[in-house]
């Protein structure tokens, strides 16, 4: 398809070398009115579920951590969650990360790389509240 638009282009340029006026003109009608259709085929919609044994733990707009309900700075949070991992409330080894829209990317990285440390999988989650 390509080729064949190329010798077109080249042919037409070739044919009207003494008037430039008259060969940008069949350029553009000529760059302007081939499209090509796309046939893409339809994605599914794909919903992932959580599983039950993840923990969430959310970063607050204040840059402090919310997990079960109670507020932790990230250095009293992570002994917790050392001690969680290989129990039933971790058995997915997966850490449901919501993120505030005004928390500190920082806070939320913190997480991502203590996921990253100790083998646990992060799921970032956008929350606009």
């Amino acid at each position: 398809m390509y080729k064949v638009l190329s010798l077109i282009v080249f042919a037409s340029l070739l044919s009207c070398s003494d008037d430039c006026s008259e060969c940008e003109q069949k350029l553009n009608i000529l760059m302007h009115s081939t499209s090509t259709p796309l046939d893409l085929p339809k994605s599914p919609v794909v919903e992932y579920g959580i599983d039950e044994t993840v923990l969430t733990i959310e970063v607050t707009a204040e840059n402090k951590y919310r997990l079960d309900g109670e507020l932790y700075e990230y250095e009293n949070l992570e002994p917790i969650i050392y001690n969680l991992i290989g129990t039933p409330e971790l058995e997915s080894e997966t850490i449901k990360i919501e993120g505030h829209p005004q928390a500190d990317y920082e806070a939320v990285f913190k997480l991502i790389a203590f996921c990253q440390v100790n083998n646990l999988s992060p799921v970032l989650v956008f929350t606009g509240e």
